[in-house]
């Protein structure tokens, strides 16, 4: 459950991937062994990013999930069931039409799209996460 997880904490870009109450379960595995795929990815070519996965789920269901699945190690999965997360970094407002974004440092929203699922999109964060 979030109580007080704010990005800047974590060093380095990040990429958020917002995981909704509207995603089935199966839906939310899915999703969760793509970022898997991803993360390893980015590790395989030296790229560095903080990957953070907002889920709509209780923690004993996170844990059963990041059992099945392997690559989540490196990727931190908040259980966040009231979406507090979002409201805590101000981030609420990208997440109508889009669940994923790329984060400075700061905070501040460089990309917005998914890179998860989109090849285009997953290029353009692939370019922004080694550039300085």
């Amino acid at each position: 459950t979030v109580t007080r997880v704010n990005t800047v904490s974590f060093e380095g870009k990040k990429i958020i991937v917002h995981l909704d109450e509207k995603q089935c379960q199966q839906c939310i595995v899915n999703t969760l062994s793509m970022v898997g795929e991803y993360s390893k990815t980015l590790q395989s070519k030296k790229i560095s990013a903080t990957i953070i996965c907002i889920v709509p789920l209780k923690m004993q269901d996170i844990l059963k999930i990041n059992e099945q699945i392997d690559g989540l190690s490196d990727i931190i999965i908040v259980s966040d069931v009231d979406n507090k997360f979002l409201k805590l970094n101000k981030l609420e407002k990208y997440t109508n039409k889009f669940h994923s974004f790329l984060l400075d440092n700061s905070n501040k929203v460089l990309l917005i799209g998914d890179p998860i699922h989109y090849e285009n999109v997953r290029s353009l964060y692939n370019k922004r996460l080694v550039f300085k």
